[in-house]
């Protein structure tokens, strides 16, 4: 999934005609995930270009947020984008692969630790 996100940034943000929306800004500040204050690698270069919230990979993001209804970007397909995203990975390069290996690592230990702290498992 977070190769997904990412992917599927550079995609759009590729096309001259991409505007972000709403849903692409970061969680308002009163929103608490448990996520806040997480050091996060820094990005590969080959996304380090693009315009990102810094909260991207928190895991459930939007559903924190009522989204409003409206139509999508209709630049490229959830089909085109899969397509193109699977294929990227099977020859992703070994600093992305580490990037989004790490970063799901840390996003399951904090998991863990929320989990922990609410008394779960």
């Amino acid at each position: 999934n977070l190769y997904y996100i990412l992917e599927r940034e550079r995609l759009l943000q590729s096309n001259a005609e991409y505007r972000p929306g709403e849903a692409d800004g970061p969680l308002s500040p009163e929103i608490i995930t448990g996520y806040e204050g997480m050091a996060v690698p820094e990005l590969p270069s080959r996304y380090r270009h693009l315009t990102i919230a810094p909260d991207w990979w928190v895991p459930g993001k939007r559903k924190h947020t009522k989204r409003t209804h409206k139509k999508t970007h209709g630049l490229i397909s959830f089909k085109e984008i899969a397509r193109t995203t699977s294929d990227s990975w099977k020859v992703v390069d070994d600093e992305t692969h580490k990037f989004v290996t790490e970063l799901a690592r840390l996003i399951a230990v904090r998991y863990k630790e929320i989990e922990h702290a609410l008394g779960g498992p």
